[in-house]
């Protein structure tokens, strides 16, 4: 059952990322690629299980293994999604995969928040002054009282 939940899960991101990673014009291809790869995988699943009948731990490693090797690519090349535009042209595609200099590695979210960031610690020091200076002046007003 675990399983079954592993590959329906691993099923739903490939489809997103692929969806996001993909160009408009080549969308629907690269979408039926990826499923296919997962028609082959579920094709010969029970073929590789047949394997353990000779050595059982062979389906162990043969998982495994392809589960690493398929990982390895996805950490190592795929690119960052979050905050881009999705590409819509081949040429944009290709360009949405090369890494960004050090000086345009800030997008503009990014920027947006950093600069909402300064201005709420601005917000939170002028607060915690006023704080403080009507702390002072209750003190001033406590002390002047005769009792």
């Amino acid at each position: 059952m675990v399983g079954k939940f592993g590959i329906a899960g691993a099923l739903s991101v490939s489809d997103l990322y692929v969806a996001e990673l993909l160009p408009t014009q080549v969308r629907n291809v690269g979408s039926g690629m990826n499923g296919m790869g997962f028609g082959v995988g579920t094709t010969l699943a029970p073929y590789i299980t047949r394997i353990q009948d000779f050595w059982p731990p062979a389906t162990m490693l043969i998982f495994g293994i392809l589960t690493i090797l398929a990982a390895i690519p996805v950490f190592l090349f795929l690119p960052e999604t979050m905050g881009r535009d999705l590409p819509t042209t081949i040429e944009e595609g290709e360009n949405f995969t090369k890494r960004p200099h050090k000086k345009e590695e800030k997008d503009v979210v990014t920027l947006g928040v950093s600069m909402v960031s300064v201005e709420v610690q601005a917000n939170m020091k002028r607060i915690k002054q006023s704080e403080i200076d009507n702390v002072g002046d209750k003190c001033q007003d406590e002390e002047t009282v005769d009792l």
